[in-house]
């Protein structure tokens, strides 16, 4: 599909594209200015003490995540009853790799405050704790409101749904958020259901503007 046409064409425009950065006259003209940085000093780089462990404790602790969300479920079933539900434990565990990557593999504290990762993490944070939840109670608090009228102007007018998740999107900084907020209410308003699934298009078609 689109994933396999993209990587597909990425390989042939590779192929037939030369890609040799030293015959590039551009790229050459930019480096010379110091706009960019030679490429290959950056891949060819000497990795960091520390950096194997980190990455061997960042996988095992995702292959970790993975084994207890299949160990839960409700197929599976191997830990019943669930004590720490899923995104609890998640949190618990990556959390815990934080610490032993800080504490094991020698990194400075003080220069996590500074990296891009960090200030776009605690961005997020801010953003889906804050406002994202005061979102989620807002719409709670008037649930029955949103549904009489999103009901109404939904089925009047159906692309007011996107013009719905779009502003509550930028409203929520999450498209999960909007989501979880917006989509339960529109399917209670319309009445859709297994068996009544004919409203249902609307869902589909305008679901791309939850990422406004």
């Amino acid at each position: 599909t689109s994933y396999k046409s993209c990587m597909l064409t990425a390989f042939i425009v590779s192929l037939i594209t030369p890609m040799d950065l030293s015959k590039d006259s551009v790229y050459q003209e930019r480096l010379k200015a110091g706009l960019v940085k030679d490429a290959g000093a950056i891949l060819h780089g000497e990795d960091k003490p520390g950096a194997k462990l980190s990455v061997g404790i960042f996988l095992i602790t995702v292959l970790a995540v993975v084994l207890y969300a299949t160990a839960i479920s409700s197929n599976i079933k191997w830990i019943d009853p669930v004590v720490v539900p899923r995104d609890a434990a998640i949190m618990s565990f990556l959390l815990t790799a934080a610490t032993l990557i800080t504490w094991l593999c020698k990194v400075e504290p003080g220069k996590i405050l500074d990296t891009s990762v960090f200030k776009s993490g605690m961005t997020a944070c801010v953003c889906v704790f804050g406002v994202a939840w005061l979102g989620n109670t807002f719409v709670a608090g008037h649930e029955a409101s949103i549904k009489e009228v999103a009901g109404d102007w939904v089925k009047q007018t159906p692309a007011m749904l996107a013009v719905a998740f779009f502003f509550a999107s930028m409203l929520l900084y999450s498209q999960a958020a909007t989501a979880k907020a917006i989509v339960p209410v529109i399917i209670t308003a319309l009445g859709i259901s297994a068996t009544n699934p004919h409203d249902s298009y609307m869902l589909v078609a305008c679901f791309a503007a939850v990422s406004a």
